[in-house]
């Protein structure tokens, strides 16, 4: 299990001249960041925050939101790693606020075959 805490104090800031990020807390989990293909990623999102995007809208705070996402059969394959290449996967929490703040964590995937 994978716990997560984003929060303006955890974030590195791409533009030192650009305003400060609203305050939030987004807090979640992922089941686990090493996946069978066939079996879907699972955890949650518990939210402070307006608007996300598995969440469209105003989205209660304290909630915690579920994630079960099938991988897509035809978009997807085991984790590779040789020599000369690699094909790695990785899952994106994406928050944008209402004045265009941008905030993402992001967390890397190894998926396996069964």
């Amino acid at each position: 299990m994978v716990e997560f805490l984003v929060s303006p104090s955890s974030l590195t800031r791409a533009d030192a001249a650009a305003a400060p990020p609203p305050r939030f807390r987004l807090r979640g989990r992922l089941d686990s960041t090493e996946c069978a293909l066939g079996e879907p990623l699972r955890g949650e999102l518990c939210s402070e925050v307006q608007n996300i995007q598995i969440g469209l809208g105003d989205v209660p705070r304290g909630l915690a939101i579920p994630i079960h996402m099938v991988f897509p059969r035809l978009f997807t394959c085991a984790s590779v790693s040789a020599a000369h290449f690699q094909i790695d996967f990785s899952v994106n929490v994406v928050v944008v606020f209402k004045d265009d703040h941008l905030v993402s964590e992001n967390f890397p995937l190894k998926l396996t075959r069964y």
